[in-house]
């Protein structure tokens, strides 16, 4: 399989696996294990998941792949079109435009920018 980094792929979740503290889905690439920090809710809200779509951020310095979970399929999971949703206020701010926002917060820990 020809990765390309920045891109996102599904993947089929071997096992969900714990250290230090962290949750992580353990999943294979190239017929090695990989691990993928879970979001903290999803320990308690749905650790069951058979596929996960992930992000390929490249390589290490010792050679192995570095995913993270997509994050507009998580946040396609957590929320629908129409529904209206809490959001806390946390800070004004600059994105990476120069543009004026407005950091918020959601009931999953999860920071977004509006």
């Amino acid at each position: 399989m020809m990765l390309e980094k920045g891109l996102s792929y599904n993947f089929m979740v071997e096992r969900i696996a714990e250290a230090k503290q962290n949750h992580y889905y353990v999943i294979k690439v190239e017929n090695r294990e990989c691990w993928v920090k879970m979001q903290p809710f999803e320990i308690y809200q749905n650790p069951s998941k058979n596929i996960i779509r992930c992000e390929y951020r490249g390589r290490d310095s010792y050679g192995s792949h570095i995913f993270v979970e997509d994050r507009l399929s998580v946040l396609y999971e957590l929320y629908t079109i129409n529904n209206i949703y809490t959001f806390y206020y946390i800070k004004d701010g600059i994105d990476m435009f120069g543009n004026k926002c407005v950091v918020l917060s959601d009931n999953y820990g999860l920071t977004h920018f509006l």
